[in-house]
């Protein structure tokens, strides 16, 4: 049996929950029918004096994704980012993270993310 998701203009292609422990990276490897490939790559920092905010950085064919300032709570991304763009189809990404645990204990990250491209 097979399961296709789905919304009016785009296909879900990935969508997962990943937990992170000792402040590791997240890599995803997408590897197209194109013959295309290409990697993210999810940082997490935190930096004094600077407000909360998602930086891409493309190299060749890797996309850093830097997320300074996230709130343990929960933070991600309110509107879709351009990832890609791959037989004139975009590729989209939407991800929420928030950090479990107690202060005092082991804590790990949860990243949420789902990955869409255009019908």
């Amino acid at each position: 049996m097979q399961v296709s998701l789905g919304s009016n203009k785009y296909n879900i292609i990935d969508s997962r929950q990943v937990y992170l422990f000792n402040d590791e990276e997240l890599t995803i490897t997408i590897d197209t029918e194109s013959d295309y490939k290409f990697t993210l790559i999810f940082k997490f920092f935190n930096v004094d004096l600077i407000e909360k905010r998602v930086d891409k950085k493309v190299m060749g064919n890797e996309m850093e994704i830097q997320c300074i300032n996230f709130n343990k709570m929960g933070t991600g991304l309110m509107e879709p980012m351009s990832i890609a763009k791959v037989d004139g189809k975009e590729i989209l990404l939407m991800f929420w993270s928030n950090v479990e645990g107690e202060q005092d204990e082991a804590q790990v990250r949860n990243i949420k993310y789902t990955i869409y491209i255009e019908k």
